[in-house]
C-alpha cells in the first residue's frame, strides 16, 4: 500500500524548500561561493573552513523537532534541517545548496572479497576497516573471482516530488 502523505507535509517541507532556496539566493552565499571559487583558483589568503558532520550528524538532531509523520516526508524534512543546522548553527564557509540532491545506494565487492567492517563505538558511526589486502606482491596470489557490484535505483525511480 503507498504510503499516506498528508497535504500540511507537504505545505511544510514546501516551507523549508523555499526558505534553503531564500538563503542560498542571498548575498551571504554569493560571497561564500565566491570565495570557494577563489580557493579553488589558489588566490584567497584566509583558509577556508567546512565542518563535515557525516560521522557525528546526529549530535545535532536534538536541535530541531521533526514534525512529519511519513517517512518519506520526514526524510525530506531531516535533509532540509540539516543544511539549516549547518548555516543557523556551525556559520562555517559551507555553500547552502540551490537545489535538491537525490543520492542512490551504491556498492561495490572488489575481487568478491568480503572486507571486515570493525563498529567500535556504538553510539557514532564510527568504525575500522579490515582489508583483506595488505600487501600487494604477497596477496596477489588470492583466487580473484568476478567483481560484483550494485546500485538501488529503485529508490529514485519511485521518488515522486510533491
Amino acid at each position: 500500500m503507498p504510503e499516506q502523505i498528508q497535504q500540511w507535509e507537504k505545505d511544510y517541507i514546501r516551507e523549508l524548500a523555499k526558505k534553503q532556496l531564500e538563503i542560498a539566493n542571498g548575498e551571504e552565499m554569493q560571497k561564500k561561493e565566491a570565495l570557494w571559487y577563489a580557493h579553488n583558483d589558489y588566490k584567497t589568503k584566509e583558509p577556508v573552513v567546512t565542518l563535515e558532520r557525516g560521522t557525528f550528524n546526529r549530535e545535532f538532531e536534538h536541535l530541531w523537532q521533526p514534525k512529519c509523520q511519513s517517512e518519506t516526508m520526514r526524510n525530506l524534512e531531516y535533509y532540509f534541517h540539516s543544511n539549516m543546522i549547518q548555516y543557523e548553527y556551525i556559520h562555517d564557509d559551507t555553500v547552502m545548496p540551490k537545489e535538491f540532491n537525490i543520492g542512490i545506494w551504491a556498492w561495490v565487492k572488489p575481487f568478491n572479497i568480503d572486507v571486515k567492517r570493525e563498529k567500535t563505538i556504538s553510539e557514532t558511526y564510527a568504525y575500522k576497516l579490515d582489508y583483506e589486502i595488505t600487501d600487494l606482491e604477497e596477496d596477489f596470489c588470492i583466487n580473484f573471482k568476478n567483481p560484483r557490484w550494485a546500485a538501488d535505483l529503485r529508490s529514485v525511480k519511485n521518488i515522486k516530488i510533491p
